[in-house]
C-alpha cells in the first residue's frame, strides 16, 4: 500500500519511481498513508499530546514497570534548548 502511494506521488510530480522505500522515506510515506487512509493529521494530533505531559507519562510508566528512577539534570549544556538530560 505504501509503495503504491509512493508510485502515485512520483507520477503526480513527474518523478521517476525507483521502487523500494528507503529508511528516510518510510516515516514520510507511513504518515501520508495514515492521512489518506484514516484522515489523520499528525500535526493536529501532536497538539493534543504536549511533549512535557507525554514525557512525564512515559517516564512514570518506565519507573513503575522497570523499577527505574529518573532525575532532571539542571544546568546541563545540551545541543538545543528543548533537550533535557
Amino acid at each position: 500500500m505504501i509503495l503504491e502511494l509512493k508510485k502515485s506521488e512520483c507520477q503526480s510530480r513527474g518523478l521517476h519511481f525507483d521502487g523500494p522505500i528507503n529508511t528516510r522515506g518510510l516515516r514520510y510515506y507511513m504518515s501520508q498513508w495514515e492521512e489518506t487512509r484514516y484522515h489523520v493529521d499528525q500535526y493536529l494530533l501532536n497538539e493534543s499530546f504536549p511533549m512535557q505531559a507525554v514525557t512525564r507519562g512515559l517516564l512514570g510508566i518506565s519507573q513503575e514497570l522497570l523499577g527505574l528512577t529518573f532525575h532532571l539534570e539542571e544546568g546541563s549544556n545540551m545541543c538545543h534548548e528543548d533537550v533535557r538530560l
